[in-house]
């Protein structure tokens, strides 16, 4: 197990494994991406070694051992699934002291929480209590579009898959025109929308928009075709 963790790179760690980070665990797992669990409950840890993952018994909330552990200075994010809100502040500021750089998802229970997880340098904090508010309500007013969305987003469905892609330095796509590289009769990849990297968004780019370096992409399409694109241009 030691070793194992000892050469992860480009992992997720997930601290707390209570029902929420096992869900986190689960879509991880059938990703296919890297993690390792962090929990200070024994049990909860043999849980998840039960199950063939990887875990360490530590507590992050107070101390820089468990997160070192887990190879944080190679890891390519925290979740932070912790049930207590302080405990969860503490986690966020410990990770970023060893890792300014590092990207952090952080539950929340509340708006005054999640003001202050993003305060700490948190980029993006998951209200519990919101989402699955706003999910049952778009479940009663447009079903059938929230059936799709569940589709598209899960990789156990292989029809079609929604991904997100980031075009890196020396990628091909850096400077190309949409239409030359994502037409659906030629590639039968399409992308939504192109996350700038000032935050701005466009949303159903048209053919002869220049793509450029640190450009975020959203592209629809099949997952082998969607992981075809991926070798072709290595981003």
């Amino acid at each position: 197990m030691e070793k194992q963790i000892s050469n992860l790179k480009d992992h997720f760690i997930i601290c707390g494994f209570g029902r929420v980070g096992m869900q986190i665990a689960e879509e991880l797992y059938h990703e296919k991406v890297p993690f390792v669990v962090v929990d200070r409950d024994p049990e909860k840890i043999k849980k998840s070694i039960d199950k063939g993952w990887l875990g360490i018994i530590g507590d992050a909330a107070v101390g820089e051992d468990s997160l070192k552990k887990a190879q944080i200075s190679r890891a390519k994010g925290l979740i932070i699934a912790i049930g207590e809100d302080a405990d969860a502040v503490f986690v966020a500021v410990t990770a970023k002291s060893l890792r300014s750089d590092l990207f952090i998802i952080a539950r929340a229970s509340s708006t005054e929480v999640a003001s202050k997880l993003e305060k700490v340098g948190v980029e993006r904090v998951a209200l519990p209590y919101q989402i699955g508010g706003y999910h049952m309500a778009n479940m009663a007013l447009r079903p059938e579009v929230v059936d799709f969305l569940d589709v598209v987003v899960d990789s156990k469905h292989r029809e079609m898959v929604v991904e997100e892609l980031n075009i890196g330095a020396g990628s091909k796509l850096d400077g190309a025109q949409v239409d030359n590289h994502f037409n659906r009769s030629k590639t039968g990849v399409v992308i939504l929308a192109i996350k700038n990297p000032d935050k701005s968004c466009i949303i159903n780019p048209t053919p002869d928009i220049i793509l450029k370096q640190k450009d975020k992409l959203i592209l629809l399409g099949t997952k082998e075709d969607v992981d075809q694109m991926r070798g072709i241009y290595g981003f």
